[in-house]
């Protein structure tokens, strides 16, 4: 039947006796529409409610997880729990090379993660009395026999002394594969070199 063209409003004795409801194509109950006579509408499923306020022209609603419902305090503000940040045991991997020749790359520093985790590389440090190079090596790379994916370099100059790497985002290295340090003495003698990895693994 085609709806009912009308201009003329409808009337009731009483407020409410008049109600709407929004169906699926199963004509399945989905939200029901009344206005109470108090300036408002409600919006109602039979467990979530949304009310309209006319005269204030404010919506208030219900927001659940389907068990809990969240809590305005009396003065509108509510509560927040803040997880902790650290999903994993934290990783700081120092050691050091005594002695190291000019032009003499060598692995300072070896970290190898765990098995079952993963190792999210946050950040690198390398010192030296003099001037030195740093290469960054993590996520091993199939092959014969397989070998490191450079991630970073950096170098250290004798006014320095030290220098930190921090990656704008975590690397994630998979259980078993190493992250390694490589330092080139670039002075003119031998010097001690210091490597440091920190992460977290999860």
């Amino acid at each position: 039947m085609a709806d009912y063209d009308s201009s003329l409003p409808v009337r009731t004795e009483t407020d409410g006796d008049i109600g709407a409801r929004i169906v699926d194509s199963t004509n399945a109950y989905v939200w029901s529409i009344d206005s109470n006579g108090i300036g408002k509408v409600n919006l109602s499923d039979g467990t979530t409610e949304l009310t309209i306020n006319a005269t204030e022209g404010s919506i208030i609603s219900r927001i659940s997880d389907g068990t809990e419902q969240l809590a305005i305090n009396t003065d509108g503000s509510i509560n927040v729990v803040v997880a902790s940040t650290v999903s994993g045991g934290e990783v700081q991997k120092y050691d050091t090379t005594v002695g190291l020749a000019p032009n003499t790359p060598t692995v300072v520093v070896t970290y190898t993660v765990t098995a079952g985790k993963t190792f999210r590389l946050m950040a690198v440090q390398g010192a030296a009395s003099g001037a030195f190079k740093c290469e960054v090596f993590g996520q091993t790379i199939a092959g014969t026999p397989p070998t490191s994916a450079p991630l970073a370099v950096f170098f250290g100059s004798t006014a320095g002394g030290s220098v930190e790497l921090t990656f704008p985002q975590p690397v994630e290295v998979p259980a078993t594969q190493t992250v390694t340090l490589k330092f080139t003495n670039r002075d003119k003698q031998n010097m001690d070199v210091y490597g440091f990895i920190n992460g977290v693994e999860v």
